[in-house]
């Protein structure tokens, strides 16, 4: 189940930027750039809760395509989530505590089942789907993919 892409993968992300480029300027100008954290919309507005039904959407599917494994692959989801929110808190000098309400919570939260969708997605050999691919960008560009609507981004 480790093979080559998913080692590289979980070693690379204490090399991402976690959260570094907020708030500087985006070259594409279809894209909605939030100014502030609180310009969020919160967690019950449908252009974020829309990316969040979808990762757990995606979580069940590989763990319904593969039965067998599904125990060893929430483990590998588990500990990438926990990496990443270990690093994406201490990167915004966030502590645990926060609520869905905060938006620099959320982003912690977001960036790490982001991250372990896509390890899950390495690890069963399952096309990583595009919506996934661009947030994952997103994180990996020091950003946040904080909702969506239709065709437009929002992004701190």
């Amino acid at each position: 189940m480790l093979d080559s892409s998913l080692i590289d993968f979980e070693q690379r992300l204490p090399q991402v930027p976690w959260f570094r480029h907020i708030g500087e300027p985006l070259s594409d100008s279809t894209i909605q750039r939030f100014q502030t954290w609180d310009e969020w919309f919160g967690p019950e507005d449908a252009r974020v809760s829309a990316i969040h039904l979808r990762q757990q959407e995606l979580h069940d599917d590989v763990l319904r395509s593969q039965v067998s494994s599904s125990s060893d692959l929430e483990s590998l989801f588990q500990r990438v989530v926990s990496q990443v929110r270990d690093l994406a808190s201490r990167a915004l000098s966030l502590d645990a505590s926060g609520d869905a309400w905060d938006a620099r919570s959320t982003a912690v939260w977001h960036a790490g089942w982001t991250a372990g969708l896509v390890a899950l997605c390495l690890a069963t050999k399952s096309t990583i789907p595009p919506d996934l691919q661009a947030q994952w960008r997103w994180f990996a560009h020091g950003r946040w993919p904080a909702a969506v609507e239709s065709e437009v981004l929002y992004v701190y």
